[in-house]
């Protein structure tokens, strides 16, 4: 019988995280016969009642262990606390307010067992995911920078920036993670692809609550933030990325300027007929250069910037290359060595 552990990153969610513990539990409880199970919920120094309800909560039921930050740390680092205390062979992430409902648990455990993967994502933006009751500006918003993640990560993935996941106990707990808020998603992904992971998908269902909706906890301030991390993040995945959009832009105005002078170049030739070929586009440049000197300057200006930015995106590749190289490194040595991780919590 397999152990799952479910972690929950919880902020101010007094008014929310009873009916979740009371789902997932409830839930959980209709497979007493395939799985047993521990819910790691951790408090990250919210400000309202939500540890005083975990602590109740885990004094009723053995299944629920409860950790705490004294200040908010963010959702990475929420998740950094948790791993070290979970037993199970199998780790899923679920959100506090449930967002997307217990259901997903299983789901994802059984695309992991049928599939051998080491890691299994929600995904609402999968063909068969569905999104309800997210405001229109914020599911284009969240869409878009999902797909500018997925061509970061090569295009292998509809969403990347959920926290809902499946991950085999054994190999989320020997990744050396940094990440103190949400980007830890995207960190640990790029940290799969360089191990050479295994990744799936499931779609999902993401449905946001109606009091959810009415909060303004989800200010746009804090999505423009969120956002912001995220396309950097992506930038740091494929620095290439940055430079090859401007190199791009510089050289094809490089080539129009240089197809325009040369179409001027032979112009020009075409009307002298006389001493041959090579005197003939000699004095079409002569005549070219002399009458747009600025074109051939521009010309010369955009390749040359072009090619800084194609030097640019080399030395990205090449710094990306050895990053992935040191930590595969690094990650072998941690584990032959059993490195543990230091948290900055209390139970």
């Amino acid at each position: 019988m397999k152990h799952i552990s479910i972690i929950i990153p919880a902020y101010n969610e007094e008014d929310t995280i009873s009916n979740t513990i009371d789902s997932i539990t409830s839930y959980m409880n209709n497979f007493k016969d395939r799985f047993s199970w521990e819910m790691i919920i951790v408090d990250d120094g919210s400000k309202d009642r939500t540890y005083e309800i975990l602590k109740n909560a885990a004094a009723r039921d053995s299944h629920i262990k409860v950790l705490k930050h004294f200040t908010n740390m963010g959702q990475g680092s929420a998740l950094r606390t948790a791993l070290p205390h979970t037993k199970g062979d199998i780790v899923v992430v679920m959100e506090a307010d449930l967002n997307y409902s217990p259901e997903h648990i299983v789901k994802m455990i059984e695309k992991m067992e049928s599939d051998n993967l080491d890691i299994v994502l929600a995904s609402a933006y999968a063909r068969e995911g569905i999104v309800q009751n997210v405001p229109f500006f914020r599911r284009v918003l969240s869409r878009y920078a999902n797909k500018f993640l997925s061509y970061a990560f090569r295009g292998n993935y509809s969403t990347l920036t959920c926290v809902v996941r499946c991950y085999r106990g054994d190999v989320i707990r020997d990744l050396f993670l940094t990440s103190s808020g949400m980007e830890i998603n995207l960190e640990i992904m790029e940290i799969a692809e360089i191990l050479n992971l295994k990744v799936g998908e499931v779609p999902a269902v993401l449905n946001w609550s109606t009091e959810r909706k009415a909060t303004g906890r989800r200010s746009f301030r804090n999505l423009y933030r969120t956002m912001r991390r995220f396309l950097f993040y992506g930038f740091l995945i494929r620095p290439s990325i940055v430079f090859k959009i401007p190199a791009a832009f510089f050289m094809f105005w490089a080539l129009y300027f240089a197809v325009f002078v040369i179409f001027r170049i032979i112009e020009k030739a075409i009307t002298i007929n006389d001493n041959g070929l090579v005197y003939a586009l000699s004095q079409g440049m002569s005549h070219t250069f002399q009458t747009y000197p600025q074109t051939l300057f521009l010309c010369l200006i955009n390749l040359f910037l072009s090619l800084i930015f194609l030097l640019f995106a080399f030395i990205g590749l090449q710094i990306k290359y050895t990053y992935a190289k040191n930590y595969s490194l690094l990650h072998s040595i941690a584990i032959r060595q059993n490195i543990g991780k230091d948290n900055q919590c209390v139970e």
